[in-house]
């Protein structure tokens, strides 16, 4: 009788630690700048601990409707930036994306040209608009600039105005940021790194370099020509044009558009597969691949771990983005070991900056990969 009463009270304690901590991850919080940067140093300890990292420049981040999802900070040391994380509520554990090293600039300094502003209530609005696309737009002349440093504005973006920069709210609320409520326990999380390999030695090419030298972009033979770079050796900057278009018609490329003497084109999912074995072939290096429609991180995981590259393809905004993988990065909740953050490392073909990027974001969608061997 004894037993089954302990039993029973042993369920019961755990039914209601269940329910609390059900209720407990339910939970939100205002988040305002100083607890923004309280919650990115507990991030940088756990991915730069051998760093002295200070927190600052803090920019709130809205989504395309105009409500406060998160916000980007960088990492300082002894004056030089370290990295930078963006928080978005939206995705697994809070974290959209980061990057780590003096070179890596965030979405918000590459669209403000790598200057971030001193105050985080300036008149900018910095927006996340797909995956890894983000605009940064002036609230008074409702012009701005993507990542890729390509002008834009408003209406071209489709992003609205938050409710503190509207015409009729004169107040520019200078106390404290719009409205940011943030899972309470994704706020106050203690990261633990579980897992994490890169290879070296790709070559990545800005979109305007690409364009400049070729008159010509699509992402996914800028991730093809990425990979190459990898496995055989090109001729750099001198060859770019020759390379480019060498993968462009191995490819089967389709011109999607002419703008501003730009010709855009895309490819069909897994072109990039047999293109890059038949270039680097030509240059004396076999290599295989494989294509799935139905990816894994794990499968970026297995490659970067035997020494190969990969490409992710997926929708963004419902159009499709290419991405050459280098590597990959697992984060654990130090409290709870099941609760992970599986990302990829990426040249994105926009610029030659490395990214981070949350691989389970609702913002991917229909992924595929294609894996080299």
């Amino acid at each position: 009788m004894r037993k089954r009463i302990l039993a029973a009270i042993l369920i019961a304690i755990a039914a209601s630690l269940t329910m609390a901590a059900s209720a407990f991850a339910d939970e939100e919080v205002l988040v305002d700048e100083e607890i923004a940067i309280e919650m990115s140093s507990r991030f940088f300890d756990a991915v730069l601990p051998d760093k002295e990292i200070e927190v600052g420049e803090v920019v709130e981040l809205f989504n395309a409707d105009g409500e406060a999802v998160g916000f980007v900070a960088h990492a300082f040391e002894d004056g030089k930036q370290q990295g930078y994380v963006v928080f978005d509520k939206t995705e697994e554990l809070g974290v959209a994306e980061f990057g780590l090293g003096e070179d890596a600039k965030s979405p918000y300094q590459l669209t403000k040209q790598n200057k971030v502003t001193s105050r985080s209530f300036s008149e900018d609005v910095f927006y996340r608009t797909g995956y890894s696309e983000y605009v940064t737009i002036d609230a008074a002349s409702g012009l701005g600039r993507d990542v890729a440093g390509n002008s834009t504005s408003q209406k071209v973006a489709n992003v609205a105005t938050p409710a503190d920069k509207r015409e009729n709210d004169r107040s520019p609320k200078p106390e404290g940021w719009n409205d940011l409520f943030m899972s309470l326990v994704n706020v106050y999380r203690d990261y633990s790194i579980t897992a994490v390999n890169a290879v070296s030695g790709a070559t990545a090419y800005a979109e305007s370099t690409v364009e400049a030298q070729t008159g010509k972009y699509a992402c996914a033979v800028s991730a093809a020509l990425t990979v190459c770079t990898y496995y055989v050796k090109t001729g750099g900057l001198s060859s770019l044009a020759s390379d480019y278009n060498e993968l462009w018609s191995l490819m089967n490329a389709t011109v999607d558009k002419v703008e501003n003497g730009i010709t855009y084109g895309s490819t069909k999912k897994g072109a990039a597969g047999p293109a890059v074995k038949t270039f680097c072939a030509k240059r004396g290096k076999t290599i295989g691949y494989n294509f799935y429609l139905n990816d894994s991180w794990n499968l970026y995981k297995n490659a970067i771990d035997s020494g190969n590259m990969a490409i992710t393809r997926g929708n963004c905004n419902d159009s499709g983005h290419a991405m050459a993988v280098v590597g990959y990065l697992q984060l654990t909740d130090k409290t709870d070991y099941s609760i992970k953050l599986n990302t990829l490392m990426v040249y994105d073909g926009w610029y030659t900056e490395q990214r981070v990027l949350n691989y389970g974001s609702p913002y991917y969608e229909n992924k595929a990969s294609i894996i080299f061997s």
